[in-house]
């Protein structure tokens, strides 16, 4: 595997990227894994903070419907619940 500080590509993608994508670009491998461990490092730990909101949103829509299990089925309420929590956002005003 091809390793930098922090960044460990599968021998395949590493042998791919620079063999393949790279020769011509005007980029050079140690750029580009830089580059790429940089991006990771600012959106790996956003990526996460909006995993565990999904998380928390279903955690918290499978409670409702278990609640809700063998009642008819309530348009509204449901849509009342979505927005309480925030799973749909209130419409933005008009622009232009």
């Amino acid at each position: 595997m091809k390793h930098s500080s922090r960044l460990s590509v599968e021998p395949v993608l590493a042998q791919f990227v620079e063999t393949e994508l790279l020769p011509g670009s005007g980029i050079a491998p140690d750029q580009f894994w830089a580059s790429l461990e940089a991006i990771l490092a600012d959106f790996t730990p956003r990526n996460q903070a909006l995993l565990a909101r999904r998380d928390q949103l279903q955690t918290q829509i499978d409670a409702w419907w278990a609640e809700h299990r063998g009642q008819p089925f309530d348009v509204a309420a449901e849509t009342a619940f979505l927005r309480e929590i925030g799973y749909i956002a209130p419409e933005p005003p008009p622009f232009s």
